[in-house]
């Protein structure tokens, strides 16, 4: 089943959340078959410019919550929200699904609340002696292979990089 609403004037980004339950849900062909609770973001003329997926899910679950705030893409000023089985065997559940919309100023006041409580808070006296953790010396300090960029960074003139092309564990530490 499916659902097309417009999008608020100013909306820039949606929070879409629901609760889900599933029952024997079996793997497809297809990474996509699965139980699902997808949307897809339309023109004006319902072509659809982004699809996203909020809940992808197999096996036999219990009440599940799930939520994503997702950026609303350029152009967009629809939204279709799809509750399917998607070419698979099973059951699944929806309840109490929600989509909220939120100006860009809210998201800076929500960016902004998450950053205050995700600040170290521990008091200067008692924190580990860490060296060289805004990366301005390269990987001095470090153990690992890595590299450092200085032109993608948050503060100061650097940031580390992880990067892999295969799924070994690749990282540094450093013991303090």
């Amino acid at each position: 089943v499916d659902q097309i609403v417009s999008i608020p004037k100013n909306t820039a980004a949606l929070e879409l959340s629901g609760w889900v339950k599933t029952a024997d849900i079996e793997q497809g062909k297809n990474i996509w078959n699965t139980g699902k609770f997808d949307i897809a973001f339309l023109n004006s003329g319902e072509k659809e410019i982004k699809n996203e997926s909020i809940a992808s899910v197999l096996g036999t679950t219990p009440w599940t919550f799930y939520k994503k705030t997702i950026t609303v893409p350029a152009g967009a000023s629809k939204v279709r929200v799809m509750l399917a089985l998607g070419q698979t065997n099973g059951t699944i559940f929806f309840d109490d699904l929600k989509a909220v919309a939120f100006t860009q100023e809210q998201m800076n006041k929500i960016q902004e609340e998450e950053n205050a409580k995700n600040a170290p808070t521990v008091p200067e006296s008692k924190a580990a002696v860490l060296t060289n953790t805004d990366f301005e010396n390269g990987t001095a300090s470090w153990r690992g292979n890595a590299t450092t960029s200085t032109t993608i960074f948050k503060e100061g003139k650097a940031a580390l990089i992880l990067n892999s092309i295969t799924p070994d564990w690749n990282g540094v530490d450093q013991i303090a």
